[in-house]
C-alpha cells in the first residue's frame, strides 16, 4: 500500500512538470478565463466579450444593504443631534419661560442627568456597532458594520464582502443598548410639562404666549422620543435583511 500511494504521488508531480513545461496549466490550477455559463463557479456568469467571470447579480444586492445601512446610520445621528442640541434647549426654553410668568421654577437637573445617560448610550451602540471612531475600514475588521459595509464595492472578492455582511445582524440585536436611552428622558420630559402647568393652573395664572410655545415644544420632544424605538426598529430589521441576503449570496460559491 505504500509503494502504491507513492506511485500515485510521482505520477502526479511528474504530470505537473511535463505540464509546466508544455507551458500547459496544471491539473491544480482553475482557469482563468470563460467561454460559458458553465466554466465559472455558480453564481458568476460568463461575459463572453471579455472571457472573463462576472457576478451581475452582487453590484443590486451590494447597493441594498448599504442604502438599508445608510438611511439607518442617518436616522440615528438625527437622534443623536437631538440629544445633543434639542432636547435640553426646549427643556431650559420651558424653565426659563415659566420663571418670567411668575412660576415656580422647576428643577431640570433629572432631564439633565438623562440626557447624558442617554446620549452615553447611543454614542456607545454609535461607535460600537455602526462607526468606531478612527477606524480605517480597509486595515481592520473592527470598524462598526456601517463603516464596513460602506467602504465595499462589487470590485472586491466575495472572501472580503461576506464577513461583512454577516455582521449586519448586529445593529437590529444589539439596538436596545441604544432604546434603553428614550424612556428616562421621555418620562422627566413629561413630568417637567406637568409641574409647570399644574404650578399655572394653582396660581391660576394662563400660560403666556412664550410658555405655552415651550409646552408645546416640549410635548413634540416627548412625542418624537417615544416613538424612535417603533420608527428605528423596522429600519434595522431592514439592514439586518440586506445584509443577510448578501451573505446567502456568498453561501452558493
Amino acid at each position: 500500500m505504500p509503494l502504491l500511494v507513492a506511485v500515485i504521488v510521482l505520477l502526479v508531480i511528474v504530470i505537473g512538470v511535463y505540464a509546466v513545461s508544455r507551458g500547459l496549466p496544471t491539473p491544480w490550477t482553475p482557469s482563468t478565463t470563460c467561454k460559458v455559463d458553465s466554466d465559472c463557479p455558480h453564481p458568476e456568469t460568463c461575459d463572453v466579450a471579455t472571457g472573463a467571470c462576472v457576478d451581475l447579480v452582487l453590484p443590486g444586492l451590494l447597493l441594498a444593504a448599504q442604502g438599508t445601512a445608510q438611511t439607518f446610520y442617518n436616522a440615528f445621528q438625527a437622534v443623536i443631534g437631538n440629544y445633543t442640541n434639542v432636547y435640553g434647549a426646549h427643556a431650559s426654553s420651558l424653565a426659563s419661560s415659566a420663571l418670567a410668568m411668575g412660576l415656580s421654577v422647576p428643577d431640570t437637573s433629572n432631564i439633565t442627568a438623562a440626557l447624558a445617560a442617554g446620549l452615553a448610550n447611543l454614542n456607545k451602540y454609535n461607535q460600537q456597532v455602526l462607526a468606531t471612531p478612527k477606524c480605517d475600514p480597509t486595515k481592520s475588521s473592527k470598524c462598526g458594520y456601517y463603516l464596513q459595509i460602506m467602504a465595499l464595492s462589487p470590485a472586491n472578492p466575495g472572501v472580503a464582502i461576506w464577513p461583512v455582511a454577516m455582521t449586519a445582524a448586529s445593529v437590529s440585536t444589539n439596538l436596545p443598548i441604544a432604546t434603553q436611552a428614550f424612556p428616562p428622558l421621555s418620562g422627566d420630559l413629561s413630568s417637567l410639562v406637568s409641574l409647570v402647568v399644574a404650578d399655572a393652573q394653582a396660581k391660576q395664572k394662563a400660560l403666556d404666549g412664550p410658555t405655552q410655545a415651550a409646552v408645546n415644544a416640549v410635548n413634540a420632544d416627548v412625542g418624537q422620543i417615544n416613538g424612535y424605538t417603533g420608527a428605528l426598529t423596522p429600519l434595522a430589521a431592514a439592514v439586518k435583511q440586506a445584509g443577510g441576503v448578501l451573505y446567502n449570496h456568498y453561501m452558493n460559491y
